[in-house]
């Protein structure tokens, strides 16, 4: 745990450890729609963290990629996984109506 927190190839957003790539695209979900992980029922910082990372990189996907550049798997994966996140409480119904 404590490689995590001090980690250098992560940076840090609001408390949250992630890949510098995703430091502004959670900021502007922060900024958007306030600290989507405050009801989320894991409690260690560290769990937070990676699954924020999946969300970002979702996004990220669906910014950066065309719609029919984005595979088969990753069509079955994204909503999958955001209905995950949001069944322990993760605020991801705003990106469910997008994947």
């Amino acid at each position: 745990m404590q490689s995590f927190l001090f980690d250098p190839a992560l940076v840090s957003v609001q408390g949250y450890r992630l890949k510098e790539a995703s430091a502004p695209i959670l900021r502007n979900v922060i900024e958007r729609d306030g600290d989507i992980a405050m009801n989320y029922i894991v409690e260690t910082m560290k769990h937070r963290s990676l699954f924020l990372e999946d969300i970002c990189e979702i996004i990220q996907t669906l910014q950066t990629t065309k719609f029919v550049d984005i595979t088969q798997t990753e069509v079955k994966k994204m909503p999958a996984l955001v209905g995950d996140l949001g069944r322990v409480n993760l605020d991801v119904g705003w990106l469910e109506t997008n994947t």
